[in-house]
Order: C-alpha cells, then sequence, then structure tokens
C-alpha cells in the first residue's frame, strides 16, 4: 500500500491558515502567485490509512488511522505522533474538537466513541448498540458531542446521538449517552456531522441521499425530534 502521508499545503496570505484535507494522503495548503506550496508528511506507521482530520484545541493537526488502530498528533512543523487505541480493530473514523479541551472520535466497529487527550491519553465510552458503527463526530451548541451511527438495516436503527464531554444537566457521567434520535429514513446511513449557524446539528445521509438538520438540546429544555 505503501507509506502514508500527511500533506500541509499553505493557502492564502490574508488567511494565514492551514487546510488539511484526506485522501490516502492527508493535506493542506498556502497560495501564492506562482502557485501553491505543498509539503508531505510521512506517518511512522506505512498502512495506517488515515481516514479522518481536525485541528486540535492544543494547536495540533489530530487524525484517525483506521488500518493501524491509531490516532495521530501532526503538530504544524511536521512532528508526528501516534497513539495507540485500547480497544483492538476499534475502526476509529471522524474526529474533531470538542468543547471540553479534548480530541473525541468514533470508534466505529468497535461502537464506542473516545477522546484523547492533548497529551495523548486515550479514554472509550461504550453505551451504544451492537452494530451502532458510529461515524462521525463534532461538537455541539448545546456543549455536548454530537455523533452519527450507520446502524445495520433491520438489526439497529440508523441515529443521531449526544455523548457527555462533562457533568451537567442531563449528564450524570462523563461519556454518558445525552440523547439519540432515530433518522426518518431507516436506509439513510447518516454519516458526517457539523454544527451549523442556525444552532442546528446537520449531517449527511450517504445512501438516501440526504442531508437533515437536528436541533440540539436547549437550555430551556426544548429540542427538535423524538427520543429513542
Amino acid at each position: 500500500m505503501g507509506q502514508m502521508r500527511i500533506r500541509p499545503i499553505a493557502r492564502a496570505a490574508a488567511a494565514a491558515a492551514l487546510i488539511w484535507a484526506c485522501a490516502p494522503l492527508v493535506s493542506g495548503w498556502t497560495a501564492h502567485a506562482s502557485g501553491p506550496t505543498i509539503t508531505e508528511f510521512v506517518l511512522p506507521t506505512a498502512g495506517s490509512h488515515p481516514s479522518a482530520i481536525a485541528g486540535g484545541p492544543d494547536g495540533n493537526m489530530w487524525l484517525t488511522e483506521s488500518a493501524s488502530n491509531q490516532v495521530g498528533k501532526v503538530t504544524p512543523a511536521g512532528a508526528v505522533t501516534e497513539y495507540a487505541l485500547p480497544s483492538a480493530a476499534s475502526g476509529p473514523a471522524g474526529i474533531a474538537p470538542g468543547p471540553d479541551g479534548n480530541i473525541w472520535f468514533a470508534e466505529s466497529t468497535a461502537d464506542q466513541i473516545a477522546r484523547v487527550t492533548p497529551a495523548g491519553t486515550v479514554v472509550e465510552y461504550g453505551g451504544l448498540a451492537s452494530s451502532a458503527l458510529p461515524t462521525g463526530v463534532t461538537a455541539g451548541p448545546d456543549g455536548n458531542v454530537w455523533f452519527t451511527e450507520l446502524g445495520v438495516v433491520g438489526v439497529t436503527s440508523a441515529k443521531v446521538g449526544a455523548i457527555c464531554p462533562a457533568l451537567s444537566v442531563g449528564c450524570p457521567a462523563i461519556g454518558s449517552i445525552a440523547y439519540q434520535y432515530v433518522v426518518p429514513t431507516a436506509t439513510g446511513k447518516p454519516s458526517g456531522i457539523a454544527a451549523g449557524p442556525d444552532g442546528n446539528l446537520w449531517f449527511a445521509e450517504s445512501a438516501a441521499p440526504l442531508v437533515a438538520a437536528q436541533p440540539a438540546f436547549r437550555p430551556n429544555g426544548h429540542r427538535g425530534g423524538a427520543r429513542r
């Protein structure tokens, strides 16, 4: 399969930010009059299959490596550190910074949501149904970490849900499941998810094909959808 690489591509003068993307390579860029400058960084583990990437609250980039069962940290200078996950063959997938200063990610084949501290300590949380297949992760406007569950038609419903990153009303323990909502289209396969500018959680249903919005929990107790 060859060596896996991380690529930052420097982009645009005024933006002064790195944009990262993922292929068999992960990349980012900065534009210059003569064209983008691309620098590649080789991951230590060959064949690791980097699959998702996000900026962390520590100023580094964090990624999941689905084939090597690791998460990785990449500094802006390109220094890479990999962290093995406690559960074997957990299938790390979507990853995003959480509101608690940690990085959260889905473990699709282990049916778990996990977090890693900036120092590299990994904690995994269960509570999902077997074959839930969590995939996408994002921080929600309600202070929780939201995720999608692909599910298996006829076995486990496709859902969106929220996990507690901290103790609060409705969150008796860190890592407890705050909410789960069944997606109306049973075969929709909800995947990527993100917080929208309207205060809702938006997610893609890759097999429908649809996009959908799920209102987050509000401090006054109102929320959209029916909890299942």
